[in-house]
């Protein structure tokens, strides 16, 4: 019976070291695992900062005004550019000459 116990707590004993060896293989990888991914996060956060400054870059005001004049030709609007709603009359005249309110040109309900 002596040996029959025995040759069980051997059997137990290499089995809980299989267990433990099993169990300790997992945790090193597991942190391995854990440690790339900490890597390529800190790449990716480092690529986001590159990719922000040249978005900062590429929308800033300064460098669109030149590219904007250089191949738009667009300028800033000068004062005298701009008219008020009575010069844009005087300077654009309606088709006919001679209409002037809606009644004229056939709105009002009559049938033609």
């Amino acid at each position: 019976m002596r040996k029959g116990a025995t040759f069980i707590l051997l059997l137990v004993g290499f089995a809980l070291i299989a267990t433990l060896y099993v169990i300790t293989a997992r945790t090193q990888r597991a942190g391995q695992e854990a440690a790339r991914l900490e890597r390529a996060l800190a790449q990716e956060r480092a690529a986001i900062t590159v990719l922000s400054a040249e978005i900062a870059h590429l929308e800033s005001p300064a460098r669109l005004s030149a590219l904007s004049e250089k191949y738009l030709e667009l300028r800033p609007t000068d004062p005298e550019q701009i008219i008020s709603l009575d010069d844009v009359i005087v300077r654009i005249p309606l088709r006919a000459a001679g209409v002037e309110t809606g009644a004229e040109i056939g709105v009002g309900g009559e049938d033609d």
